[in-house]
């Protein structure tokens, strides 16, 4: 059982931040990420590293936990890395290997991961990671809490565009998940069917249109 007054202490130590996380949240950047409050590298260095690193931005508390984003020495400048906060505790609660995105369900009973992993894929030249065609993504699901792997989906690359916010869409009730690419000047939107009974599955334009139609209905 957790010691409750440092429960306590963890939150009030964390509460202004998140309500300036909350605040922040309708000023968001498009990306679906929020810049840092003044006060957020004090209350940040309470939480634990993930790969080597110290979260620079967190955003969507669920409870005790928080969404959180490292950046590891060997990613480079501009590389990033997402995982789970208790923030009650501080310590790393989730952390997927080659996490760029994650999200809760709407009921958050799960966590959607967006990962990317420097290797080939079939019938893509691979140039030993100096192009984006050379990450490799996929898609995974875990229960929350405790973070047991349900699904993972091989998604392989989406050329030269960058992994960008992954999110479950409240109207599909957690059955779908919608990622969102981006790089100069254009974008890029898939959708996983999200099934326990087949396995989890990219929809192609026609089947996303009649799933929205389902979803009207």
């Amino acid at each position: 059982m957790p010691d409750r007054t440092a429960v306590a202490r963890a939150a009030d130590h964390l509460r202004p931040y998140f309500e300036a996380v909350e605040a922040a949240r309708r000023a968001a950047d498009g990306r679906g990420t929020w810049q840092l409050p003044a006060d957020g590298p004090e209350r940040l260095a309470f939480l634990d590293p993930m790969w080597g690193a110290r979260p620079d931005r967190v955003w969507d508390p669920r409870g005790a936990f928080v969404l959180g984003r490292v950046r590891p020495a060997d990613q480079g400048p501009y590389g990033a890395r997402v995982g789970i906060w208790d923030a009650a505790s501080g310590r790393v609660a989730l952390a997927v290997p080659g996490a760029v995105a994650m999200a809760w369900t709407p009921r958050g009973d799960q966590v959607g991961a967006w990962c990317e992993s420097l290797e080939p894929t079939p019938g893509w030249d691979f140039h030993g990671g100096k192009v984006r065609s050379d990450w490799r993504q996929r898609f995974e699901r875990y229960r929350w809490p405790g973070g047991a792997l349900i699904h993972r989906l091989d998604l392989g690359c989406d050329g030269d565009l960058e992994p960008g916010v992954l999110a479950f869409p409240k109207t599909y009730r957690g059955r779908i998940a919608k990622l969102t690419s981006w790089g100069e000047g254009e974008t890029s939107v898939r959708y996983v069917r999200c099934d326990a009974g087949t396995g989890d599955r990219v929809l192609d334009r026609d089947e996303m249109a009649a799933y929205r139609r389902g979803a009207r209905a």
